[in-house]
């Protein structure tokens, strides 16, 4: 026994020496956010490494001096050029990605050298603080251009609240937004301490480790052969918790929720087309839990006895229906990439292991925009 423990030591030993060496996680694996008192977090200039253990991949990671994940640029659009500003939240600033393999920069490829994409994604933000952000760009000088896209994900509303995943509870941390009856903009003021969610020091923790677990769970969840074998030797994985999708547009409060959102995106539509003379694009990007089949398998064991889940399942298309019917009562343009990436994943996997687009979804997703955009020209 004591023979095992210690070969069992030095091997992970061994593979958290070989994971930090391979990936490179050492004094730049930190975070890059910092306090904002009214966004809650935002991102510090510099250059950082982030490492997903569950792909075995490091990446780079360039802040620009306007706190953007993104090369440096001028505050106006350069004399001959077009810009495209692209508002999200993770799925945007794409940390498992490279810069060019995120939506904004596959959006700048495809729309050619002559437009740039300007990454204005946040890890964490919803629909408000993304907002806030726009604004706190726009009063340094920063041009958006004639097009400004945001991306939009399930568990926006959830973010806009100010809601905890998982429990639902109030985030002290996370500004709460609603918009008062003059249709201003409010919110609360966060307290310090939002570096904490997402500052744990890399070289803190046991990668190797997390990547064994994580990777055993992420690799029976996607693969269906693997969950009915494991179906059959009577194992069954479970969720690690109830996804965004559903617990913020299935669960209880959820019009409530999805109201508040609305306003803010009327404040925004606004904004964009009055004061910073932009077009503004709505883009839908699905969970995978609307994408990918095995995960939906998950969802349907849960339904047995969840009338949540059960709600999910009945009516997967929700989010986006939502979302489509508020673009075409307000006169804005709809992407959904939905359709494009259920069709990608019959071929290959469209997110990474952590439920993040990969550089194949991420460009799924960029291609939408651009057909949209290109369909919803204006004359």
């Amino acid at each position: 026994m004591a023979a095992t423990a210690l070969a069992a030591a030095l091997a992970l030993g061994a593979g958290e020496l070989y994971f930090r060496l391979r990936t490179g996680a050492g004094a730049n694996a930190r975070s890059w956010t910092v306090y904002h008192p009214d966004r809650g977090w935002a991102l510090e200039p510099g250059e950082y490494v982030h490492v997903d253990e569950n792909d075995f991949r490091a990446t780079r990671i360039s802040i620009n001096p306007l706190g953007l994940r993104n090369p440096p640029l001028t505050l106006e659009v350069p004399a001959g050029r077009r810009r495209v500003s692209v508002l999200g939240d993770s799925f945007v600033f794409g940390a498992g990605l490279d810069g060019a393999e995120t939506i904004p920069g596959r959006l700048g490829a495809l729309l050619g050298e002559r437009c740039e994409a300007v990454n204005l994604g946040v890890e964490g933000y919803g629909t408000g603080t993304e907002t806030l952000l726009l604004e706190d760009l726009v009063a340094r000088g920063y041009a958006p251009g004639d097009a400004i896209v945001l991306v939009f994900f399930t568990n926006d509303i959830l973010d806009n609240a100010g809601l905890a995943y998982g429990t639902g509870a109030p985030q002290p941390h996370v500004p709460r937004f609603w918009v008062d009856s003059t249709g201003a903009l409010r919110h609360t003021r966060p307290a310090p301490g939002a570096k904490a969610r997402w500052g744990r020091a890399l070289e803190r923790r046991w990668m190797f480790l997390r990547y064994l677990r994580t990777r055993a769970t992420n690799l029976v969840l996607a693969n269906r052969w693997m969950l009915d074998l494991a179906g059959a030797v009577g194992f069954h994985p479970d969720l690690p918790r109830t996804p965004a999708v559903v617990e913020a547009f299935y669960g209880p409060g959820w019009e409530e929720r999805w109201r508040t959102t609305e306003g803010i995106l009327t404040y925004l539509s606004r904004e964009a087309s009055g004061r910073l003379r932009s077009r503004l694009y709505v883009a839908f990007v699905p969970s995978p839990f609307q994408v990918v089949g095995t995960l939906e398998r998950l969802a349907a064991r849960r339904a047995h006895d969840d009338p949540v889940f059960a709600a999910f399942l009945a009516d997967r298309d929700r989010p986006q229906r939502c979302l489509r019917e508020f673009c075409a009562r307000s006169g804005l343009p709809f992407i959904d990439a939905t359709p494009r990436l259920r069709q990608g994943a019959k071929k290959r996997p469209p997110y990474l292991l952590e439920a993040h687009l990969n550089a194949f979804g991420a460009g799924i997703v960029a291609a939408a925009i651009r057909d949209g955009m290109s369909k919803t020209a204006p004359p």
